[in-house]
């Protein structure tokens, strides 16, 4: 039988996607997630991991995530307009060149379902922000309250000033959300941030402190979100060659983090705190040159570059991250598979760190 080229080009790159996802049924979770149905493969086109995920046995599996990002403008002071002003286009009434940039951001919250893949966004129209804020981290605390950690980028204005913790409450009685903060992280050097946080369930509140441009040496600590003081004892050291962010706890007591090579490969690792140890688990992997919607060439499986920006578990176990391979923008939703490596798109998120949720969206 001939095939024309873009025939073979598909058959090429259904081969490639289902040598990927070979390696995932043995793992738990994973198979209720991307289960094909018993219907028969089409023969023209290419099932992407989205049509996987639409026709899998995951009911029982579901789970909901939370992912913050920066909101819309809501305050403008020291003279400037809004960019969306008609005046804008009356350069007279534009502000002198020597107007201090004062613009301020609220935030985004974007509720995910993993398996229904239905999004719900909500804005908190409140000013939080500077526009070269970025958010580091954010967790759920044991009462509910969203816990999002904000550093301010190391190259602006507000460089020096510390990283600063903002406690979200969805009051039950209205639409509207309740803003504790800023509470601001001590017991840091002046190049230091706390970035990627986590609650364990033993109720401890850890994160990852480097240095504010993202480089080592890394540090795991216990943060105080009431006060905002760190605590540097007991916890994990981390070598100093390696940039480490990200931190998910699975139900087993098994801790996550990533490492970004000077190479620009991604690795996981697991975290010991009774021995206050790192340990290399295996490197990433994904498809170059593919979406979960479409792929622009014949992939091949490549090492993961660009590091990664949050780490989850779900309750059935699966460790999910957050990140865009390299060129590929927005941020998207991955699902690791713990054996291979191999990281399977599940859908675009474009948030800058995501949480799981405890509250249904």
């Amino acid at each position: 039988m001939k095939l024309s080229r873009r025939q073979f080009s598909k058959s090429i790159i259904a081969g490639t996607l289902a040598s990927g996802l070979s390696g995932l049924t043995g793992l738990t979770g994973l198979r209720d997630l991307f289960a094909q149905s018993p219907k028969p493969a089409q023969a023209n086109g290419l099932s992407g991991p989205s049509d996987l995920l639409a026709q899998s046995e995951r009911r029982k599996h579901d789970a909901t995530l939370v992912g913050i990002e920066h909101g819309p403008i809501v305050s403008n002071s020291g003279s400037h307009l809004n960019p969306h002003s008609d005046a804008i286009e009356d350069y007279k009434r534009l502000p002198s060149s020597d107007t201090p940039a004062s613009a301020l951001q609220g935030l985004t919250v974007q509720h995910l379902n993993t398996r229904t893949l239905i999004s719900k966004r909500t804005v908190i129209d409140e000013p939080l922000l500077y526009p070269s804020d970025r958010i580091s981290g954010v967790t759920y605390l044991g009462d509910g309250t969203l816990l999002v950690v904000i550093n301010p980028d190391a190259g602006s204005a507000k460089g020096a000033e510390p990283s600063r913790l903002l406690l979200l409450n969805n009051k039950k009685s209205s639409d509207g959300w309740e803003i504790s903060g800023p509470v601001y992280v001590s017991n840091l050097s002046k190049d230091q941030s706390l970035d990627s946080l986590c609650l364990l369930r033993s109720g401890i509140l850890i994160g990852m402190v480097t240095k504010k441009d993202g480089t080592g040496p890394a540090h795991v600590v216990e943060v105080n979100p009431g006060t905002g003081a760190v605590s540097f004892s007991n916890l994990v050291s981390l070598p100093a060659d390696r940039r480490f962010s990200a931190l998910a706890e699975a139900s087993n007591g098994e801790l996550y983090t990533s490492v970004f090579r000077s190479n620009g490969t991604t690795e996981l690792w697991t975290l010991d705190m009774t021995n206050s140890t790192a340990i290399f688990l295996i490197g990433l992997t994904s498809l170059s040159g593919c979406s979960s919607k479409t792929c622009t060439n014949v992939p091949e499986i490549t090492p993961w570059y660009h590091g990664l920006q949050s780490l989850i578990v779900t309750p059935s176990g699966q460790l999910l991250a957050h990140g865009n391979l390299e060129y590929f923008l927005p941020d998207s939703l991955y699902a690791i598979n713990l054996g291979t490596g191999f990281m399977t798109e599940i859908d675009s998120y474009p948030v800058a760190r995501v949480a799981l949720s405890k509250q249904a969206g």
